[in-house]
């Protein structure tokens, strides 16, 4: 068994190196060895020369990384995206506003418990912070005897009442031979009382190439997470106002937009979608998706590479370089037709 594993990395190797090393020979003017090599001559573009396994890469991006509380430039060696937590403020005294760019933008934690804070409500009290929310209420300040009026903030003698409804006094009077009845119908008086807060709900689909099963991450105010149904359909329910980030997460898929920031969730939300892209395969565009080549070496990476340390290793490389490669074979059909050639090699040496 050990012998197998040790033939089945090898393999391994000898395909990711033979499709690096092929890609090298073919792009050989695009590897650099200093940063200058890589000037495009575009003032929008940070141009930089990145190392990897196969030799420096010329990068040339734009450094907008399209989250708002960052500060986006370009350095030396790449772009950088700086934290700035002032721009995240969201005026609630009971979080801490913090920007982090990995967690893709403004995240608000807990401020200590029992820092004062207003709910907007008089008849509850005093407020208080409690686990980042402003939800700790010294009770009706209002004195015996008085009534507390949310209406005018006030504590009055008599009941307080938010809409009336009176109808005018009819009478009416009948006539008879003994005499004459009158009688008279009192005001009617209706009196509707406001609901506190409640709670909200999030809701959206994807649509795209994959629809079901995508598991969606709530985070934030509170932490959730969901799985789309048959139609793409997704939904939190009875959420707190607040702030939350909703992210989709699927492997071998991406999103757009990648996640969706809610800065202060006050009101239903039922739009929030993306739309998944399949992440391109160098064997998946090369065969059918279904076809016997693509399950073979799926099934060789299942049982045989996950089985290992190097294996995984091999397997992320191989997938972080897969939409470069696809994209060079998509414009090169020459290059295309060599890959698929080395490839069928391969395929020969693991059906043994």
């Amino acid at each position: 068994m050990k012998k197998l594993l040790q033939m089945a990395l090898f393999i391994s190797v000898f395909i990711v190196i033979l499709l690096f090393s092929l890609f090298e020979r073919t792009y050989a003017d695009t590897f650099c060895v200093a940063n200058f090599d890589c000037n495009d001559g575009n003032s929008a573009t940070c141009d930089w020369c990145e190392k990897t396994a196969i030799g420096g890469i010329c990068i040339n991006r734009n450094c907008n990384d399209d989250i708002d509380c960052t500060t986006d430039y370009c350095a030396i060696n790449g772009c950088l995206n700086t934290p700035y937590d002032s721009s995240c403020e969201d005026g609630d005294v009971c979080t801490i506003d913090k920007c982090y760019p990995e967690l893709g933008g403004c995240y608000h934690v807990s401020a200590p418990d029992l820092a004062p804070c207003d709910d907007g409500l008089f008849c509850n009290g005093t407020d208080k912070c409690d686990r980042g929310m402003c939800r700790s209420h010294a009770g009706n300040s209002c004195p015996a005897g008085t009534f507390c009026n949310e209406v005018t903030d006030s504590c009055d003698s008599t009941p307080p009442v938010t809409s009336t409804t009176t109808t005018r006094k009819s009478t009416s009077t009948t006539t008879s031979v003994i005499g004459s009845t009158t009688s008279t119908t009192p005001p009617i008086i209706t009196t509707t009382v406001q609901p506190l807060p409640g709670t909200y709900s999030i809701s959206g689909y994807i649509t795209g190439e994959l629809v079901e099963g995508i598991s969606i991450l709530l985070s934030g105010t509170s932490s959730e997470s969901s799985t789309t149904d048959e139609n793409g359909y997704y939904e939190f329910i009875e959420l707190a106002s607040g702030y939350y980030n909703i992210t989709p997460k699927m492997d071998g898929y991406s999103f757009s937009p990648p996640y969706h920031v809610i800065q202060n969730l006050t009101s239903n939300l039922y739009n929030m979608d993306f739309v998944s892209t399949k992440l391109p395969c160098v064997i998946e565009f090369m065969f059918d998706e279904n076809s016997f080549e693509v399950e073979l070496l799926k099934y060789f990476r299942d049982s045989v590479l996950s089985a290992t340390p190097e294996g995984k290793e091999l397997m992320k490389l191989y997938y972080e370089w897969s939409p470069v490669i696809v994209e060079v074979m998509n414009d090169d059909e020459e290059f295309r037709a060599q890959v698929k050639e080395m490839i069928d090699g391969i395929l020969e040496l693991i059906g043994e």
